[in-house]
């Protein structure tokens, strides 16, 4: 490891490639952390190496996009030529899958990104040619960006920078027909040498987004043959079969993205990118189950909680209606119960028995035309239903509750611990009714 190239202090290692090494340096003149990437052996490494360096210095310095890493610097000390990036503190896409099971809202925010940044590429006729895991890193903020452009390949006439200019002279192609990059990641057309176009990178993309959402690639074989044997002739396994949570939309997106033929593809990485938000949009709202955790009702049908609702109502129809038929024996047993756990004191303080049991009486004259009302419009299924329980439950749970004391008024003509059954019984009630209501409008229900 040198000790620095040009003003550019090295501090350590970062990672090692094929051909090259990066290190972690100090620019001695501005005090910012850099990434530099020299050739393993510049000295034994032939010309096409260095044009490739330069090539990806060119490629990198044209783009200016959040989601790629911009080059800083070109320069050679000693015949050693080296490229100066901005330091990516976080970690390669490679690590981030095999440390995390990774959601769909995080893998459709990360592969949405790298589609951000070939579209910005591909606009400016550079293809990447050499998508992968280890090409990608994460920052902990989930800021994606994309390294290595040594394989860019020019796919028009010129480059184009940001600002518009037209490089003529600035090329990044390689010999028509070579074979170059990762097999593993390639496209079927780059595999056969044929011409490219940013679908290519698009195909190895898919591969990212499979690998994200499964944990495994896709076509990786035992040996490099069959690895192209499979790329090129077998459609990978639903990622469904290594991951049965993962939405249809997004292996949607999976599948259309590894298609063999490129015309069956995203026709651009900008399309590949719409349609990745929309799915990370929708991955990242709240789902029906997750507003209603521990609902019971997910295991009750609509129609029997419906029918169960008003059935609920008929049932407190008859309580109300028996105690005020019978409300001589109401006046009775309230004075007896009251006087009983008083000795009589507790009703100078409270009250006297006939404004106790007026106030009962009271509170079931409220609770009839309530519980008319729910069966109405249960009955002709009122979307608004739902919405009007809400907003009457406190009430309508403390007149529940009262009148779950009725049993008590039984007290001398049942046992004693019927009389208690009825009364739990009755106290529960209210919250099997706010169930039933959730589940018959569980879509207003907010």
């Amino acid at each position: 490891m040198p000790d620095r190239l040009g003003r550019y202090v090295i501090e350590g290692e970062i990672g090692k490639g094929g051909m090259g090494v990066v290190y972690r340096a100090r620019d001695e003149r501005l005090g910012k952390i850099v990434a530099v990437k020299v050739l393993l052996d510049a000295e034994t490494v032939g010309s096409e190496a260095r044009i490739r360096l330069r090539r990806e210095a060119q490629a990198a310095a044209i783009l200016n996009h959040p989601a790629i890493a911009s080059a800083y610097d070109y320069d050679e000390q000693n015949g050693t030529p080296f490229i100066v990036y901005e330091y990516v503190e976080g970690k390669s896409l490679d690590l981030v899958i095999a440390e995390e099971k990774l959601s769909p809202a995080k893998i459709a925010g990360i592969a949405g990104q790298i589609a951000a940044g070939l579209a910005y590429a591909h606009e400016r006729g550079i293809l990447h040619r050499d998508i992968k895991p280890q090409n990608i890193m994460v920052t902990s903020e989930g800021q994606v960006k994309i390294l290595d452009f040594g394989l860019a390949k020019r796919t028009s006439l010129a480059l184009v920078q940001s600002n518009g200019q037209r490089l003529e002279g600035t090329t990044v192609e390689t010999v028509p027909g070579t074979i170059v990059g990762t097999v593993q990641y390639m496209s079927p057309e780059q595999i056969t040498g044929e011409m490219l176009d940013g679908r290519t990178d698009i195909f190895s993309t898919g591969i990212l987004i499979y690998e994200m959402a499964s944990g495994k690639n896709p076509f990786e074989g035992r040996s490099f043959g069959s690895t192209v044997g499979k790329i090129l002739s077998l459609d990978p396994p639903p990622v469904s079969a290594y991951s049965p949570e993962i939405p249809q939309g997004l292996q949607e997106i999976i599948n259309r993205c590894l298609k063999k033929s490129r015309d069956e593809r995203y026709p651009s990485a900008r399309m590949l990118r719409d349609d990745l938000e929309k799915l990370r949009a929708s991955a990242s709202s709240p789902q029906e189950p997750d507003r209603y955790p521990g609902l019971c009702g997910a295991l009750i049908p609509r129609a029997v909680a419906r029918l169960s609702l008003v059935l609920l109502q008929i049932l407190y129809l008859g309580i109300y209606g028996a105690a005020l038929y019978h409300h001589g024996a109401v006046f009775t047993a309230i004075a007896q119960g009251l006087a009983f756990f008083s000795g009589g004191g507790l009703l100078k303080e409270i009250g006297t028995p006939r404004l106790w049991t007026t106030a009962f009486l009271v509170t079931g004259c409220c609770g009839i035309p309530v519980r008319l009302y729910l069966i109405a419009s249960v009955g002709f299924d009122d979307p608004e239903t739902g919405l009007q329980f809400r907003k009457l439950f406190p009430a309508l749970l403390m007149l529940d509750e009262i009148w779950a004391l009725s049993p008590f008024l039984l007290l001398g003509k049942w046992p004693p611990g019927l009389t208690l059954i009825c009364v739990v019984l009755l106290a529960y009630l209210p919250f099997t009714h706010r169930n039933l209501v959730r589940n018959a409008y569980a879509e207003i229900w907010q």
